[in-house]
């Protein structure tokens, strides 16, 4: 499970690299938690995801709860990517849909994982919005 999620952060990964304007950002794109010009910056979340999240971080030694936290937060900000444009989130063919659907089907197996672990009932949430 936990190889699967790994995988799941490299779309991701790579998208808001490309996504964040390294000519303007004077860290070229690693954020500085100690720089107010990072907190102040319109990509702050895409750098702070990708600095919490980079090849870097050892995903190995994160517990599940740890990586399904930064994949959930990556559906919201590749989500309101989406949103941004026309798509229909059930049906479009483009890679940025496709992640979704196809992550959102990896959490909800590793929601029910998380449950077995705890002991608790599986009461997976719905991630998606409407089509």
């Amino acid at each position: 499970m936990k190889e699967q999620l790994k995988n799941a952060l490299v779309f991701p990964r790579t998208l808001f690299r490309e996504l964040i304007e390294l000519q303007t950002c004077p860290h070229a794109g690693h954020f500085a938690e100690r720089d107010q010009v990072c907190w102040a910056c319109d990509q702050e979340i895409l750098c702070q995801w990708l600095y919490r999240n980079d090849e870097c971080a050892p995903v190995e030694l994160r517990a599940l709860e740890q990586i399904v936290e930064s994949l959930e937060s990556a559906m919201a900000i590749v989500g309101a990517h989406v949103d941004a444009g026309d798509h229909g989130r059930r049906v479009c063919p483009c890679d940025l849909c496709f992640w979704l659907r196809d992550t959102e089907n990896l959490l909800a197996d590793a929601y029910t994982a998380l449950c077995r672990e705890r002991n608790e009932r599986p009461n997976v949430p719905s991630l998606s919005r409407a089509p």
